[in-house]
């Protein structure tokens, strides 16, 4: 049935209510992505560009694997609008556009979203365009890296931006994949993420030492997997720079607001995460840049973070530093994957605000290695994660059993014109 479907699918959308002509390219553009040399069909999107339908021309923005037919559809969200409801259409055609992820598929020449809307267009959007258009861009999945780059390079499409803008995009960018997602292979290593983290590595290094710039650059290194960022030789500049404030001038550390996850203020809290994230360099030998015995919260981190701990060096870590070291520790994989330090941290260190971050470690380390096991060891959270299983398990079957209700829907939708034109011919013939 599902072959017959697929073969007799141009004769079927092109008559399909736009509805189903939606949810179609849907499950149209998943099969493109995941097999971008055998599923894509440029006859069947230009044939829906022909009916013109606003819904229709929505579904080919976002599901289309044709890079000009996804342009020329950008273009005429961009046309001036006469009322209302065809700027809220237009608006639509454009977030659509920079959201599609089928087009990348094709290959490493696609170069999304600059082959499609332009290097100048690319640019608008992110200095100037509607912020939930450059929202889109900066959590797409497939976004070229180089956008990226620029994003925290502060070049090329974003040259010349508002800084204020620029942090905003940041921010916005930590929820993309693309930072955790690593494709190297056995024909290569994957050098556009490297490139994206060597470039964050250098907003470190680069951008105004500001509170502002603190905030923004803590949020995007708690998004981090520490198994995807760069190795530094070290880190004594960055630890360093970040003492001092954007007029170059030395800061009380100790000396300001603490409405942050580890009570320290907010630069001393960047330099901790700096310290934990980037604390161990792999040239031979394996050097961490801190101990546990340093005067530098930050250096004990980067040891909390990468160094070999022990059930003692958990307990004196935890009563030295306490929230910081839980701050820290959260980043060292090789007390994760040990079951019993990862135990022992869970039963007496953690609390139940760290368990957001806690949890998104967990899940890093289940992506990268199928031996680990993402569930929690210690009693108490044993018992809070049934309470949130169940909460999910009763979710997600409502889920299940509402789009089983739509898909039903969705075909009697679709058939309903093959129908109405089979009866027609009937009572056609009746009359006769």
């Amino acid at each position: 049935m599902e072959k017959l479907e697929r073969r007799t699918r141009i004769a079927r959308l092109k008559v399909a209510a736009p509805e189903a002509v939606y949810a179609e390219m849907k499950e149209y553009a998943l099969a493109v992505q995941a097999h971008p040399y055998t599923e894509g069909s440029d006859e069947l999107e230009l044939m829906l560009l022909r009916r013109d339908n606003p819904l229709i021309n929505l579904a080919l923005a976002g599901f289309a694997s044709n890079y000009e037919l996804v342009g020329k559809l950008y273009g005429k969200g961009r046309e001036l609008a006469d009322d209302p409801q065809q700027a809220d259409q237009a608006r639509g055609l454009r977030l659509a556009v920079l959201s599609n992820q089928t087009v990348a598929a094709k290959g490493l020449l696609s170069r999304f979203p600059e082959r499609v809307i332009g290097d100048d267009e690319v640019a608008r959007v992110l200095k100037e365009g509607d912020w939930k258009e450059a929202e889109a861009l900066a959590l797409n999945p497939t976004v070229s890296d180089d956008v990226l780059k620029a994003i925290y390079r502060g070049d090329n499409f974003v040259a010349g931006i508002d800084e204020t803008r620029r942090r905003e995009l940041v921010v916005c960018s930590s929820g993309n994949p693309r930072l955790w997602t690593n494709t190297d292979n056995d024909y290569g290593p994957d050098m556009g993420h490297w490139d994206i983290h060597k470039a964050i590595f250098e907003m470190l290094e680069t951008v105004p030492t500001s509170n502002h710039w603190a905030g923004s650059l803590t949020y995007l290194l708690r998004q981090l997997d520490p198994n995807h960022v760069k190795s530094p030789d070290s880190i004594d500049d960055v630890l360093d720079r970040w003492t001092r404030d954007e007029t170059g001038e030395v800061r009380d550390l100790d000396e300001g607001d603490t409405y942050t996850h580890t009570g320290l203020t907010q630069r001393q809290e960047l330099r901790c995460l700096i310290g934990a994230l980037y604390g161990r360099s792999y040239k031979k030998p394996v050097k961490v840049h801190g101990t546990a015995e340093d005067d530098d919260v930050a250096r004990r981190c980067a040891f909390y973070g990468n160094g070999k701990l022990d059930v003692k060096d958990i307990d004196a870590g935890y009563g030295r530093d306490k929230g910081v070291f839980v701050f820290g520790a959260i980043f060292n994989d090789d007390m994760l994957h040990n079951r019993k330090t990862r135990r022992h941290f869970e039963e007496h260190c953690l609390h139940s605000g760290d368990t957001y971050l806690y949890e998104m470690r967990c899940q890093q380390l289940d992506r990268k290695w199928t031996s680990f096991d993402p569930r929690p060891a210690a009693e108490w959270m044993v018992d809070e994660e049934k309470e949130k299983g169940k909460e999910r398990f009763a979710t997600e079957r409502q889920v299940s059993q509402l789009q089983a209700s739509v898909k039903e829907l969705q075909k009697l939708v679709s058939y309903a014109p093959w129908f109405f034109a089979a009866l027609a011919v009937l009572i056609s013939w009746k009359l006769s």
